[in-house]
């Protein structure tokens, strides 16, 4: 995956841990954007999406692979619970199913806003025998195999550089 890296802005993040949690979901996509290959405009969405989620302070990441997102949140709780109503009212997110939601003990994505895992063979051979159409709360194991597989791929700090443009 090629991608070159642009640093941004700092963001304001709340150091009360007492009313955070962290959130993974997964949902069907129905992206004409990712069924495309358009990078450029899901490039864009991107943009929009971290935009988002700086204003709200929320840190994260997503995965994208076989037509499927899966969401990471870490935030207040009523900040993500508002950033998870935005994807279930959205018409391109179908079959969205919480996977585990529970108090933070600690940022993993602290410096991402969002941070992107997008489809490649290499994110192919790591979810072979996780078919993410098929994961749901009851297969909650999954969430710590899926969030270690994101961490793998972006690495805890990204240091300064935590937005991606994709290569079109």
């Amino acid at each position: 995956m090629n991608a070159s890296v642009t640093p941004i802005g700092k963001r304001r993040r709340s150091t009360n841990i007492a009313n955070q949690e962290f959130t993974i979901a997964v949902s069907d996509c129905r992206f004409a954007a990712v069924e495309n290959r358009d990078y450029v405009v899901l490039d864009d969405m991107l943009r929009l999406w971290r935009r988002n989620n700086i204003e709200l302070s929320l840190t994260g990441a997503l995965l994208l692979c076989d037509g499927a997102f899966v969401h990471l949140l870490e935030g207040d709780s009523s900040d993500v619970e508002r950033m998870f109503s935005r994807v279930r009212a959205d018409p391109r997110h179908e079959n969205v199913r919480l996977l585990e939601r529970r108090p933070l003990v600690r940022r993993r994505f602290a410096n991402w806003p969002l941070a992107y895992v997008g489809p490649s063979r290499w994110v192919s051979r790591a979810l072979h025998g996780h078919d993410l159409a098929e994961i749901s709360a009851e297969n909650a194991d999954e969430a710590g195999y899926l969030i270690d597989l994101i961490l793998s791929f972006v690495g805890d700090d990204p240091g300064e550089a935590t937005a991606l443009s994709l290569s079109a």
